[in-house]
């Protein structure tokens, strides 16, 4: 028998065994499945009839009790309508009135209107005066007193309080042992009491009757419904089996030839495999056995592969290298663009954020080398991987700030959007980096972000030894003077970007500015949200400036770059808030400067003496300059000092 014969063979007959032996699992499967479908179903439906049961039991026990106390109230007040003030009663001549004898002695209906108990009037020395049942009228329920005493019990408490009720026992024709459960309420202005008394089962029996009989029907529905439905599905995988195994071994008929085949020409389809995996049609490895040639070429082909991933992992290597230099979107226009290394660029409109730590260089002066490290790339970290996940290219870092653009390798036509939904993103986070600052014993810190939409060149910029791509032109350096302006937490885009997105952004304060080498004033608008699709929005920054009982003296000290410029100036510190303070001085004061605080306290070493701010505004009072500073950098003496004056 030829071999491709013998393995046609061999797979039909393992097909129709396992397509037997399937359908025979199936029907058993099916069997135990309704069989177990019918006990838990009953189960099912007896507990949930247990449960009705009980539940209505005790909602028709309180339902019951409620009943009987109204009517009883209700019966009392209408007699007493109808009879209080009289002098004296005749009962022989009441029970006459058909009316009265109507309303004392009427009945309390239960479920479907059945009788379930009744209405009776005694007066106060337990004399039946109304019942329905005549023969004990004008009987002392005294009589009764050995036969039923709780119910005496009650009677006897009624003479002397307003309202009694409970429950008595009594057996039924039958001789079973039932409850019944009485109300006894005087009727104001006469000397009756009313008496409204119910069997109280009575209540809830013609219920548990209707529920146990619909549970029997549930029951028997459920078994005839999972009974079909097993006899459907046996029925239905039978002929589904039948078709399956048709089509199975016609399907196995054909595959098992085709497999046949294949394995009669191995050698060729190696030697084709290896010449498209030299063309780039790479593969993985393949077993190095059967014949001396299969495993020849299996071997080669093998050893293709591992070249081939070795290649792979170095250029992933030169990549992700790369991507932490640069981006991951340069690194792919440099690796897979034949020109991406050409010096040159192009024009393009792109929107730029620039960020920068307030008061770093104060922060950092007491830390260790290794401990600045730490905290700066833990604040970076984040804020690079907020750019990147937004699309954004991180185009440098410059010690704690950051330049970055949106709208270019790439171009994205929503550049502005998703630059200020960049930088509100980066300020929420700030809360997160500054909880794990305060973990490791580390200060918290505030950034300032400015976002400006131009027309800038964006290029592979340096020379053939040294290259960086970056954008450069009159907006960037526009972005880094915006920045310069903005205060901790705090977002300021220009009017080029405010254009083209107003209806997405919620502003806090528009400012009015003149900035260095720009001839017209500009304006700035501090964001403090952005809609849909991004829905970001930074937290209230608003605090109240809290008078001090002494005014602090201080000096101030102009600063241009982060240096000394000028001398001090003579002024008084007369609000604070955490974040804040108002400070008066005769000299002139110009908004928008960076200025060193000194305060002039002895109780304060001197390097504690020193905060940084910001001036934010400044008011003419009373022939002072008044300045509203926001802080840049302060430390924690001061605000205690502060806090205590």
């Amino acid at each position: 028998m030829r071999i491709r014969t013998y393995l046609t063979l061999s797979y039909l007959a393992v097909v129709f065994l396992v397509t037997f032996g399937t359908l025979i699992m199936a029907e058993w499967i099916v069997e135990t499945l309704a069989e177990e479908s019918l006990i838990s179903a009953e189960e099912a439906v007896k507990s949930v009839t247990g449960t009705n049961l009980q539940l209505s039991e005790d909602l028709l026990i309180l339902y019951g009790m409620r009943i009987v106390e109204m009517k009883a109230e209700e019966v009392a007040d209408r007699l007493s309508h109808r009879l209080a003030g009289r002098p004296h009663y005749d009962y022989e001549q009441l029970r006459k009135d058909e009316e009265l004898r109507k309303l004392a002695t009427q009945d309390i209906p239960a479920y479907k209107r059945k009788r379930a108990g009744y209405v009776d009037v005694y007066d106060r020395t337990g004399l039946s005066v109304w019942h329905p049942n005549k023969d004990v009228e004008g009987r002392n329920f005294a009589t009764w007193k050995h036969e039923f005493p709780t119910m005496w019990e009650y009677v006897e408490r009624s003479f002397t309080e307003e309202k009694v009720s409970g429950y008595y026992d009594f057996f039924d024709e039958n001789a079973n042992r039932r409850r019944k459960y009485m109300v006894l309420v005087h009727s104001p202005g006469t000397p009756f009491i009313v008496a409204a008394t119910v069997n109280i089962d009575e209540f809830f029996k013609p219920v548990h009757d209707e529920i146990t009989s619909q549970s029997d029907k549930a029951t028997a529905q459920a078994r005839q419904s999972i009974e079909n439905s097993g006899k459907s599905i046996q029925h239905r995988l039978r002929l589904l089996g039948i078709g399956g195994s048709l089509l199975l071994l016609g399907i196995g008929a054909l595959f098992a030839f085709w497999f046949a085949r294949s394995v009669s020409r191995p050698i060729m389809r190696l030697r084709d495999a290896v010449g498209k995996m030299g063309e780039g049609n790479w593969s993985v490895g393949v077993p190095e056995r059967g014949a001396v040639e299969v495993r020849h070429l299996g071997r080669s082909f093998n050893e293709l592969g591992k070249k081939l991933t070795e290649y792979i992992e170095k250029r992933d290597f030169i990549r992700d290298t790369f991507g932490r230099y640069l981006t991951q979107e340069v690194v792919t226009q440099l690796l897979e663009s034949e020109d991406g290394l050409e010096l040159g660029g192009e024009t393009r409109e792109i929107t730029m954020i620039m960020s920068d730590i307030r008061g770093f260089t104060a922060l950092i002066a007491d830390m260790q080398p290794h401990q600045v490290v730490f905290f700066l790339n833990r604040y970076l970290g984040k804020m690079v991987e907020i750019v990147q996940n937004r699309g954004g290219i991180v185009d440098e870092i410059m010690g704690d700030g950051i330049f970055a653009f949106f709208g270019a390798p790439k171009p994205l036509e929503d550049h502005p959007a998703r630059a200020v939904a960049c930088a509100l993103e980066m300020q929420t986070a700030m809360e997160e980096v500054n909880n794990l600052n305060k973990e490791d014993g580390f200060p918290s810190i505030e950034m300032g972000i400015a976002v400006h939409s131009g027309t800038v060149v964006v290029a592979n910029i340096g020379s053939e030894k040294r290259t960086k791509y970056g954008a450069v032109g009159s907006d960037v350096n526009i972005t880094g003077r915006m920045e310069s302006y903005a205060v901790g937490g705090q977002v300021l885009i220009s009017h080029s970007t405010y254009e083209r997105i107003p209806h997405m952004l919620k502003v806090a304060d528009v400012l009015e500015i003149q900035m260095k080498g720009v001839s017209l004033p500009s304006v700035l608008y501090d964001i403090i949200g952005i809609s849909e699709p991004y829905n970001i929005e930074l937290p209230m920054r608003k605090e109240d400036l809290v008078p001090l009982r002494n005014p602090v003296e201080v000096r101030l000290y102009t600063l241009d770059r982060k240096a000394v410029a000028g001398t001090a100036l003579k002024a008084s510190l007369t609000q604070f808030s955490p974040k804040r303070v108002i400070i008066s001085s005769l000299s002139p004061i110009n908004q928008w400067e960076d200025m060193k605080i000194q305060i002039m306290d002895e109780k304060l070493a001197s390097p504690a003496r020193e905060c940084y701010a910001k001036v934010i505004s400044v008011k003419h009072v009373e022939g002072k300059h008044e300045c509203l500073m926001r802080f840049t950098s302060v430390p924690p003496e001061v605000l205690a000092l502060l806090q205590r004056e």
